[in-house]
């Protein structure tokens, strides 16, 4: 059996490739979260402004869980564009009901959305029965350009 060996260079590149990839797959592992993180962080703050509305966390019933607590939109400045819509505290996306909570994923929408309007359904925080039974107020969010 022969011994393969490598010069010091040849080591130290496959050592370099094999710690970017490592690098690699760990971002593609964890990019949801980074993802998460910088839409609460920052984007989700130019958003808010923008806007004209808050968010936070409120406690809820939820379905059968029992109560957690959820984001949900808190505040609404006078005159704001989330003002002029209709939308009040204490409400969030009917989406969250079918699909899940995804504060990230409705700034990103909103973002997207910069310079047109976003239809966006409101029910009462944890009143997912409204979606059920097709009884949602549909708000449409005239989103400013930049």
């Amino acid at each position: 059996m022969k011994l393969i060996s490598a010069s010091r260079t040849q080591f130290l590149f496959l050592a370099l490739t094999m710690f970017l990839l490592a690098i690699g797959a760990a971002l593609i592992h964890f990019w949801p979260w980074i993802d998460d993180y910088y839409w609460s962080a920052y984007g989700g703050a130019e958003i808010r402004r923008d806007l004209g509305f808050a968010t936070g966390y409120v406690k809820a019933v939820w379905n059968r869980e029992g109560e957690i607590t959820v984001p949900a939109i808190t505040g609404v400045t006078p005159g704001g564009v989330f003002a002029k819509a209709g939308a009040r505290p204490g409400m969030m996306p009917a989406s969250w009901c079918k699909y899940g909570i995804d504060l990230a994923g409705f700034y990103q929408a909103l973002e997207l959305s910069r310079a047109g309007t976003f239809p966006l359904r409101l029910v009462p925080v944890g009143d997912c029965q409204q979606v059920w039974q097709g009884s949602l107020q549909t708000v449409v969010i005239h989103v400013p350009a930049r």
